[in-house]
């Protein structure tokens, strides 16, 4: 898979892409960056399953995949809704602002006041903390720490749980597991000194 946001492969791994793509019939799919699910680009690749609506998630991942094995064109669409234009510089110096807007066009009105509420969470806390003699900022970040380090540690878990249970057989998905488990573990333990040592400092 290359991707237009990523440019400058050198020629040598380029022809080692292509020569890898032809010995294991891979079909190589080229697409602009993207952002998670909610299509921010506005691009995807759009792949007709027949009789898609009477199969499982699973069978449907398993048609996709053969579609594009096959290199079956008449069912493999590429989607753009929009033009991709060269940015402008007022765009460019207002990115921040422009670009937050234009995200929150795209959101629902619920999901857009989320943000508010969040907000006012995040103030009415620190204020709270304030009232206590508690330094918001860094009980926050101790915290986000902490929670960060719990979901690396799931996920190593997982990565673990993949490879001991032999769905992942090779031992990649071992050593990232376990690194997982130490920077996560790393990343509780730091944050819980952290929230402890900035609470007994008021």
């Amino acid at each position: 898979m290359a991707s237009d946001a990523y440019p400058g492969l050198s020629p040598l791994i380029r022809k080692k892409i292509l020569a890898s793509a032809d010995a294991h019939h891979l079909p190589l799919v080229a697409m602009t960056d993207w952002h998670g699910i909610t299509g921010i680009l506005r691009t995807w690749t759009a792949v007709r399953v027949p009789d898609s609506a009477n199969l499982s998630r699973q069978q449907r991942a398993a048609a996709v995949l053969e579609a594009l094995r096959r290199h079956e064109c008449s069912n493999i669409t590429p989607i753009v809704v929009g033009r991709m234009n060269q940015v402008s510089f007022f765009r460019t110096v207002f990115a921040p602002f422009i670009e937050t807007i234009r995200y929150g066009l795209g959101l629902s009105l619920l999901r857009l006041l989320s943000w508010w509420v969040w907000a006012i969470v995040f103030f009415g806390v620190a204020t709270v903390l304030l009232y206590f003699g508690i330094h918001p900022g860094r009980l926050i970040l101790a915290v986000a720490l902490v929670s960060m380090g719990a979901a690396i540690i799931i996920e190593g878990l997982k990565l673990l749980i993949s490879h001991f249970s032999s769905q992942a057989p090779y031992f990649f998905p071992a050593q990232i597991g376990w690194l997982a488990l130490a920077l996560g573990s790393a990343a509780v333990v730091f944050g819980i000194i952290d929230a402890c040592r900035t609470v007994i400092r008021r």
